[in-house]
Formats: C-alpha cells, structure tokens, sequence
C-alpha cells in the first residue's frame, strides 16, 4: 500500500538507531531503498500527474535480477546467520535509482507522483532499477561515470509502501515544497529559485548562463534543434494567430528550410497525402542539392525507358537475344535479354503468364485447395501471374 502521510520509518531513524521502535517486529522480506533523483535547473514539467493511469506504456526490461533475502550488493556486508551479532529483524537500507515501477499484473508503467498522491492500493506493484549500497557517509558525485556503470538492474519485490521523508544535501532547494503533500503546484513553483536575482543587468536569464558558453552555429543547425522547428513552428503559428510572421524574413526563411521540393508529378500524386505543403520544382534546378538531383536525374532516366517498354507478352516471345557477359566471367551468365527488342536487366521485376496445363499440374502438387484459400491476394495480378 502507498500513503504520502502514513508514519513509516525514515533514513534518520535507521541513521538515529530507532529502527525497532520505528518498525517493530519483522515477519516477512523487508528492505528499505532511498530513491535517488536528478532535478533539473528549469521548473519541472508535472502535467503528467493529471493523466490516467491507462495513459501509459507498457514496462519490458531484459536480463534483470529477481530480489530475494540472498540477493547480494556490491559494498554491502555479506549476512552470517551464525555471526554474534547477527540480527534476524535488521532491516538492509539501499539506493535505487534509475528505476521504473509498473503494475505487476498489467506491466503498465505507473508514474511516481501518483503513487504518493492515490493513498491505499488494492493492486500490487513492483520496479526495475539499478540497486547499489547505501552509506551514510560522503558519497561520490551520482554524476560521475564510475557511479553511473555500478549497481545492478534489479527487479524488485511487491512494493509496501512509498513515502517521502528525507532528502539528501544537494535536494535542500526543494525539501520546503516536497515535504508539504498539500503544497499546490504553483506553490511549489514559486517556491523553486529564483535564477533571475543571480542574473546582472537585466536580469534575463541568457543563454550564456545556461550554456556556460556561447551559442554556436552547430547548436542551431544540430538534429535536435531542427526537428524540434519542423515540429513546433508551424503549429505554433497557427495555434497561436501568428500567421503573419511567416512574412519575417527568418521565419519565412526556416520555414522554406522544411517543406519538401519536389517534381511537378510527384506533388500531383503525394500533395493530398500529406498535411505539410510541397514545393513544386521550377524551371531551375539550383533549390535542389547534389544528392536530389541525382535521384531526378534517376527518375527521369526511369520514365524514358518505361515509355519504350511493351506493357506485357501476351505470348511466348518471337525473338531472344543474349546481351553482353560481364567480364571475367565465362559461364553462361550475362547482363541482360532482350525480347522482341526490349531489354530486361538483371533485378528487373518482371510478370510472366504462366502455362495453363503446367500450373494445374502444381496447383494439384501442391495442395490447391489450401494453397489457394492462404495466398489469394487483392492484387488481381498477384492471382493470375508469375513474378520473376
């Protein structure tokens, strides 16, 4: 069961020693994980805690631990049963972090934050996540490299209960608005730092003061940035009755960056099929890069021989002749054939009528029948000819 308010024990009473007033006796597998989190500089995006459970994905996860009493952590003390001071009721305390929890049954994913706002669950719900030993003293940056590669990917057991109690150093900012469950979501926005009293001037927050750095062109011209643009800018003009800034010249200019030029008949095919607009090539080549017009350049080549192609031999060829062989080569294997004056080429896909009286043959071979009720196609081509 999940409940944000209910007293449980804490990281400071394992740290105090108050475990056994805390807890009381033990009678099943118990362990306690301190949840690791990485905040971000910008305040958080937390829409998703209005979503619905069923909103979702599905959780797989590979090659992962089961947790049990034997499971062993790198860092922690091995257990002796028969050591003086061994404990039967002592409670392992650990970290987990880069984890996903989920319903056991379902293996629909479950956001955290809903967890610690439904209360009591009548489902049962379990995590995968990388489990590393827990220490009270100084630990290294979570950041570092080391850190990132230790611990393993551990699919824990049946999850009790999830509480919000304790908060390391480096979380300090946010323990005022974390540790009221009635806090609301503006409060705890305004409650996040404020960068601008650290800003001089203005008190903008540039660019410069997140990057640490100049902006650079590559920032600009990156995948990432231009994607994000292709996606965004046209909605965001539209959405937002911005459509006049498609006149400023960069908008203008970006927005010509994305929409796609191509040739006259291709935009009469595609122009419906699509919700962004196609640009039409001109009498001029010069909008289209190398690599475009080669594929044009490809595409015209198609065309001309497609115009001197027969459509089909209603019969068996009148005339055949062998082209070239490549060179080296002396078997009987050659470039291309040429029947009644057409040539075919190696990887041609070609339709071929097949022999009435030799397709019976096999069509009784091989079980028609069946073989026709499982291969029929829509394709009335596909039905009444061979591909070769």
């Amino acid at each position: 069961a999940f409940n944000a308010r209910q007293v449980s024990p804490t990281i400071s009473d394992y740290e105090n020693g108050n475990v056994e007033a805390a807890l009381g006796p033990l009678s099943t597998f118990c362990i306690v994980y301190v949840l690791e989190f990485t905040f971000p500089l910008a305040p958080p995006d937390l829409s998703y805690f209005e979503l619905p459970l069923d909103e979702f994905f599905f959780y797989e996860e590979d090659n992962v631990l089961e947790e049990d009493e034997n499971l062993e952590v790198e860092g922690e003390t091995p257990i002796d049963e028969n050591d003086s001071d061994y404990d039967p009721e002592e409670v392992p305390v650990r970290t987990f972090d880069d984890f996903s929890i989920f319903d056991v049954f379902s293996h629909k994913l479950v956001p955290l934050g809903q967890l610690t706002e439904i209360g009591h669950q009548k489902g049962e719900y379990v995590a995968v996540g990388r489990v590393r030993s827990y220490s009270d003293g100084d630990r290294p940056d979570i950041d570092s490299e080391d850190t990132l590669d230790a611990g393993e990917r551990v699919k824990l057991s049946q999850i009790l209960e999830l509480n919000t109690h304790h908060y390391s150093d480096s979380h300090k900012s946010f323990d005022r608005s974390l540790a009221d469950p009635d806090l609301t979501h503006n409060e705890f926005l305004h409650a996040l730092p404020n960068f601008q009293d650290d800003m001089a001037g203005d008190g903008f927050l540039t660019v410069d003061d997140v990057l640490e750095r100049s902006l650079a062109a590559e920032d600009v011209e990156s995948d990432e940035t231009t994607t994000y643009l292709r996606a965004t800018l046209p909605v965001i003009l539209s959405e937002f009755g911005l459509s006049r800034l498609k006149r400023v010249p960069l908008i203008a200019n970006v927005l010509e960056m994305f929409t796609p030029v191509v040739t006259p008949t291709v935009k009469d095919i595609a122009e419906n099929l699509f919700n962004r607009r196609l640009q039409p090539a001109g009498d001029s080549l010069a909008q289209f890069t190398l690599a475009g017009l080669k594929v044009i350049q490809r595409l015209e080549t198609i065309q001309q021989r497609l115009k001197t192609i027969q459509a089909h031999h209603k019969e068996d060829p009148k005339s055949m002749v062998w082209g070239s062989k490549p060179e080296g080569v002396q078997e009987l294997i050659y470039k291309y054939v040429e029947l009644d004056g057409v040539q075919y080429h190696t990887g041609d896909t070609v339709m071929v009528h097949y022999d009435e009286d030799s397709y019976k043959d096999y069509s009784r071979a091989s079980n028609y029948d069946y073989a026709s009720a499982a291969t029929h196609s829509v394709n009335s081509y596909a039905n009444r000819v061979w591909y070769v």
